[in-house]
């Protein structure tokens, strides 16, 4: 099974347009779990990141069968997380610096 982890940007949520619109397309794929992060309540692009990582563990997903996607921030996140461990594929959509 593919795993797809969604992250939303600093400013939005799990709600989010973007993330629900991934989700949508997500769950309609055969053999695909889309997970959508929650970041609300942490502003430190550090706290998400370990709360991915933390996720990832804790949810036992092997890496190489994840997808990790976000926008803005949450493109930072994915990209920093595939940097450091191999994954199935990796999205990032309009980035800005943090």
């Amino acid at each position: 099974m593919m795993i797809v982890y969604l992250s939303h940007g600093l400013e939005s949520g799990p709600g989010a347009l973007k993330t629900q619109a991934m989700k949508g397309i997500a769950e309609k794929l055969d053999d695909c779990e889309p997970v959508v992060m929650d970041y609300r309540g942490m502003s430190q692009p550090q706290q998400r990141l370990q709360h991915l990582l933390s996720v990832l563990a804790e949810r036992n997903d092997d890496p190489a069968c994840c997808v990790l996607a976000g926008s803005s921030l949450g493109g930072w996140l994915s990209a920093a997380v595939s940097a450091q461990q191999p994954v199935l594929g990796c999205f990032c959509w309009p980035l800005r610096s943090v």
